[in-house]
């Protein structure tokens, strides 16, 4: 009787050049928060926070200036793309890194803020690679990787952070 043994492939490996790259600066942009611009954002979405729109209500609630929706940061930074500069499945470029394979999808996005932005604030942001694990799914193998972008007002003060995973095959 011979007994079959199956031994599955070792798991994906990080490539060397985008595992040196962990811990570094892969992209910076800034911007100036703008009133008009993330209201209407604001209604395309159906966001109705009276904060976004009635400087009264917001001056009333504190604030010296209209409040930016949280969900808006990152449009502020954000560079406009011709369609002809986005990948060919939509995605920005922002995220192609040397051996970082083609073919991915979110993996999940966390925002957590230390203060509300307000209008006419200029923004800086920071996008650094934080962590790439090679990992064994249902359906394969893939690349996790994650980046942090850190986004500071004014004279460098830390107002928000985001996380960002991308599952690449």
């Amino acid at each position: 009787m011979k007994t079959e043994i199956s031994v599955d492939p070792p798991p994906l490996e990080v490539p060397r050049q985008l595992f040196e790259l962990i811990g570094t600066t892969t992209w910076t942009g800034e911007g100036q928060v703008r009133a008009r611009d993330f209201q209407r954002w604001a209604l395309a979405v159906g966001e109705t926070n009276r904060l976004y729109f009635d400087l009264d209500a917001a001056r009333a609630a504190g604030y010296d200036a209209l409040v930016m929706p949280p969900m808006f940061l990152p449009m502020v930074v954000r560079p406009l793309k011709a369609l002809a500069d986005l990948r060919e499945d939509g995605s920005v470029p922002e995220y192609d890194l040397p051996g970082l394979p083609a073919r991915r999808m979110a993996g999940g996005d966390r925002l957590t803020y230390a203060r509300v932005v307000l209008d006419g604030e200029h923004l800086t942001a920071e996008r650094v690679l934080s962590e790439v694990v090679a990992k064994r799914g249902r359906s394969g193998d893939f690349l996790l990787a994650t980046w942090t972008t850190t986004y500071r007002a004014g004279a460098g003060e830390h107002v928000a952070e985001t996380t960002f995973s991308l599952v690449a095959r």
